[in-house]
Protein backbone atom coordinates (compact mmCIF):
# COMPACT_ATOMS: atom_id res chain seq x y z
CA UNK A 1 0.00 0.00 0.00
CA UNK A 2 2.79 2.42 0.89
CA UNK A 3 4.53 1.73 -2.42
CA UNK A 4 1.26 2.35 -4.29
CA UNK A 5 0.74 5.69 -2.51
CA UNK A 6 4.26 6.78 -3.33
CA UNK A 7 3.82 5.89 -7.00
CA UNK A 8 0.52 7.77 -7.17
CA UNK A 9 2.18 10.74 -5.52
CA UNK A 10 4.80 10.92 -8.27
CA UNK A 11 2.16 11.16 -10.97
CA UNK A 12 -0.08 13.53 -8.99
CA UNK A 13 2.72 16.01 -8.39
CA UNK A 14 3.98 15.96 -11.95
CA UNK A 15 0.50 16.20 -13.47
CA UNK A 16 -0.36 19.16 -11.25
CA UNK A 17 2.30 21.32 -12.89
CA UNK A 18 4.62 21.02 -9.91
CA UNK A 19 7.52 19.44 -11.76
CA UNK A 20 9.62 22.61 -12.01
CA UNK A 21 9.27 23.23 -8.27
CA UNK A 22 10.10 19.65 -7.40
CA UNK A 23 12.91 19.09 -9.88
CA UNK A 24 15.96 17.50 -8.31
CA UNK A 25 19.10 18.50 -10.21
CA UNK A 26 21.42 16.37 -8.10
CA UNK A 27 20.21 12.88 -9.03
CA UNK A 28 23.72 11.68 -9.81
CA UNK A 29 24.43 12.04 -6.11
CA UNK A 30 21.06 10.68 -4.97
CA UNK A 31 20.38 7.73 -7.25
CA UNK A 32 22.51 4.82 -8.39
CA UNK A 33 20.92 3.95 -11.75
CA UNK A 34 23.35 1.20 -12.75
CA UNK A 35 22.44 -2.46 -12.23
CA UNK A 36 25.65 -4.54 -12.02
CA UNK A 37 25.86 -7.25 -14.67
CA UNK A 38 26.12 -10.00 -12.07
CA UNK A 39 22.72 -9.02 -10.60
CA UNK A 40 20.67 -9.89 -13.70
CA UNK A 41 20.77 -13.62 -12.92
CA UNK A 42 20.27 -15.46 -9.63
CA UNK A 43 22.53 -18.48 -9.08
CA UNK A 44 19.88 -20.95 -7.95
CA UNK A 45 22.29 -23.91 -7.60
CA UNK A 46 24.66 -21.94 -5.39
CA UNK A 47 21.72 -20.70 -3.31
CA UNK A 48 20.47 -24.28 -2.80
CA UNK A 49 23.93 -25.41 -1.68
CA UNK A 50 24.15 -22.55 0.82
CA UNK A 51 20.62 -23.21 2.08
CA UNK A 52 21.38 -26.91 2.53
CA UNK A 53 24.57 -26.11 4.43
CA UNK A 54 22.86 -23.54 6.66
CA UNK A 55 19.70 -25.61 7.13
CA UNK A 56 17.51 -22.56 6.38
CA UNK A 57 15.90 -21.15 3.24
CA UNK A 58 16.94 -17.66 4.33
CA UNK A 59 20.68 -17.47 3.68
CA UNK A 60 22.76 -14.54 4.99
CA UNK A 61 26.06 -13.69 3.30
CA UNK A 62 28.07 -11.25 5.41
CA UNK A 63 30.99 -9.04 4.39
CA UNK A 64 32.76 -6.01 5.83
CA UNK A 65 30.54 -3.55 3.91
CA UNK A 66 27.29 -5.39 3.13
CA UNK A 67 24.89 -7.97 4.49
CA UNK A 68 23.04 -9.95 1.81
CA UNK A 69 19.88 -12.00 2.38
CA UNK A 70 19.07 -14.70 -0.18
CA UNK A 71 15.70 -16.39 -0.05
CA UNK A 72 12.97 -18.09 -2.05
CA UNK A 73 9.25 -17.47 -1.81
CA UNK A 74 6.30 -19.57 -3.00
CA UNK A 75 3.76 -18.40 -0.45
CA UNK A 76 1.65 -15.99 -2.50
CA UNK A 77 2.62 -16.74 -6.10
CA UNK A 78 1.87 -19.55 -8.52
CA UNK A 79 5.53 -19.47 -9.53
CA UNK A 80 8.49 -19.55 -7.21
CA UNK A 81 10.50 -16.36 -6.84
CA UNK A 82 13.95 -15.66 -5.48
CA UNK A 83 15.13 -12.54 -3.69
CA UNK A 84 18.49 -10.92 -3.08
CA UNK A 85 18.36 -8.13 -0.48
CA UNK A 86 21.66 -6.27 -0.11
CA UNK A 87 22.04 -3.95 2.88
CA UNK A 88 24.88 -1.42 2.97
CA UNK A 89 26.12 -1.44 6.56
CA UNK A 90 27.33 2.17 6.70
CA UNK A 91 23.83 3.63 6.20
CA UNK A 92 21.22 0.79 6.24
CA UNK A 93 20.45 1.34 2.52
CA UNK A 94 18.79 -1.67 0.84
CA UNK A 95 18.85 -2.77 -2.78
CA UNK A 96 16.38 -5.59 -3.46
CA UNK A 97 16.43 -7.80 -6.56
CA UNK A 98 13.54 -10.13 -7.41
CA UNK A 99 14.00 -13.09 -9.76
CA UNK A 100 11.59 -15.48 -11.47
CA UNK A 101 11.52 -19.25 -11.07
CA UNK A 102 14.54 -19.78 -13.34
CA UNK A 103 16.60 -16.96 -11.82
CA UNK A 104 15.97 -14.06 -14.25
CA UNK A 105 15.76 -10.53 -12.84
CA UNK A 106 12.17 -9.20 -12.92
CA UNK A 107 12.33 -6.28 -10.48
CA UNK A 108 14.87 -4.07 -8.72
CA UNK A 109 14.09 -1.43 -6.12
CA UNK A 110 15.70 0.44 -3.23
CA UNK A 111 14.36 1.18 0.22
CA UNK A 112 15.41 2.53 3.56
CA UNK A 113 13.43 1.45 6.63
CA UNK A 114 10.52 0.53 4.32
CA UNK A 115 10.52 3.91 2.54
CA UNK A 116 10.87 3.73 -1.26
CA UNK A 117 13.90 5.63 -2.53
CA UNK A 118 16.02 5.49 -5.65
CA UNK A 119 14.70 3.70 -8.73
CA UNK A 120 12.19 0.91 -9.08
CA UNK A 121 12.51 -1.02 -12.36
CA UNK A 122 10.55 -4.00 -13.67
CA UNK A 123 11.43 -6.38 -16.51
CA UNK A 124 9.84 -9.06 -18.66
CA UNK A 125 11.24 -11.52 -21.20
CA UNK A 126 10.22 -12.39 -24.76
CA UNK A 127 9.90 -16.11 -24.04
CA UNK A 128 10.50 -18.76 -21.39
CA UNK A 129 14.19 -19.18 -22.18
CA UNK A 130 15.33 -15.65 -23.03
CA UNK A 131 17.82 -13.99 -20.68
CA UNK A 132 17.57 -10.56 -22.32
CA UNK A 133 15.49 -8.30 -20.03
CA UNK A 134 12.89 -5.95 -21.50
CA UNK A 135 12.14 -2.96 -19.29
CA UNK A 136 8.40 -2.49 -18.66
CA UNK A 137 8.30 0.02 -15.81
CA UNK A 138 10.57 2.61 -14.19
CA UNK A 139 10.00 5.25 -11.51
CA UNK A 140 12.57 7.32 -9.64
CA UNK A 141 11.36 8.26 -6.17
CA UNK A 142 14.30 10.63 -5.73
CA UNK A 143 12.70 13.04 -8.23
CA UNK A 144 9.78 13.77 -5.88
CA UNK A 145 11.66 16.24 -3.69
CA UNK A 146 14.82 18.37 -4.04
CA UNK A 147 16.36 17.04 -0.80
CA UNK A 148 16.71 13.32 -1.49
CA UNK A 149 17.26 10.62 1.11
CA UNK A 150 21.06 10.71 0.77
CA UNK A 151 21.25 14.48 1.22
CA UNK A 152 18.86 14.30 4.19
CA UNK A 153 21.02 11.58 5.75
CA UNK A 154 24.16 13.67 5.19
CA UNK A 155 22.53 16.60 7.01
CA UNK A 156 21.36 14.35 9.86
CA UNK A 157 24.78 12.72 10.23
CA UNK A 158 26.39 16.15 10.60
CA UNK A 159 23.89 16.89 13.37
CA UNK A 160 24.85 13.73 15.26
CA UNK A 161 22.61 10.93 13.95
CA UNK A 162 24.51 7.62 13.73
CA UNK A 163 24.18 6.37 10.12
CA UNK A 164 24.78 2.71 11.05
CA UNK A 165 21.67 2.79 13.28
CA UNK A 166 19.55 5.17 11.22
CA UNK A 167 15.90 4.79 10.22
CA UNK A 168 14.24 7.13 7.73
CA UNK A 169 10.69 7.93 6.71
CA UNK A 170 9.08 10.58 4.52
CA UNK A 171 5.97 12.31 5.87
CA UNK A 172 3.43 13.75 3.45
CA UNK A 173 0.98 16.58 4.15
CA UNK A 174 -2.59 15.37 4.33
CA UNK A 175 -3.55 16.78 0.91
CA UNK A 176 -0.20 15.65 -0.62
CA UNK A 177 0.63 19.10 -1.99
CA UNK A 178 0.72 22.15 0.22
CA UNK A 179 3.67 24.55 0.16
CA UNK A 180 2.87 25.59 3.74
CA UNK A 181 3.13 21.98 4.90
CA UNK A 182 5.88 20.45 2.78
CA UNK A 183 7.11 16.89 2.88
CA UNK A 184 9.45 16.16 5.75
CA UNK A 185 12.08 13.52 6.40
CA UNK A 186 11.91 11.87 9.82
CA UNK A 187 15.35 10.52 10.70
CA UNK A 188 16.27 8.76 13.93
CA UNK A 189 18.72 6.36 15.49
CA UNK A 190 18.42 4.40 18.76
CA UNK A 191 18.59 7.54 20.91
CA UNK A 192 17.80 10.64 18.84
CA UNK A 193 15.33 11.98 16.29
CA UNK A 194 15.22 14.96 13.93
CA UNK A 195 13.15 16.30 11.03
CA UNK A 196 14.36 17.72 7.71
CA UNK A 197 12.24 19.72 5.25
CA UNK A 198 12.34 17.78 1.97
CA UNK A 199 12.25 20.99 -0.09
CA UNK A 200 14.57 23.38 1.76
CA UNK A 201 16.83 21.06 3.77
CA UNK A 202 16.03 23.01 6.94
CA UNK A 203 16.55 20.72 9.93
CA UNK A 204 15.34 20.73 13.49
CA UNK A 205 17.81 20.39 16.32
CA UNK A 206 18.66 16.85 17.31
CA UNK A 207 16.29 15.66 20.06
CA UNK A 208 16.29 12.74 22.42
CA UNK A 209 13.44 10.37 21.64
CA UNK A 210 10.33 11.19 23.64
CA UNK A 211 11.84 14.23 25.41
CA UNK A 212 11.08 16.98 22.92
CA UNK A 213 14.27 18.66 24.14
CA UNK A 214 17.13 19.47 21.73
CA UNK A 215 20.57 18.05 22.47
CA UNK A 216 22.46 20.63 20.45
Amino acid sequence: MKKLLNTLLVFILLSCGAQSYLENNNLGFCTDTVIPKDKYLFDINNYKKLAETEGYKNVVVDSDTTKTLLREDISYEKQKKYYKDIKTKKNNFHTVYTYDSIGRLIEKYNDHSGTEIGEEIKFKYSDATSTTPIETYRVNYDTIYPVCWKEALRIATKKGIKPQEVHMDIQYPLNYWDEKKPMEWTIYDYEHIMYIDAFTGKATNLRKKGSGLPTN
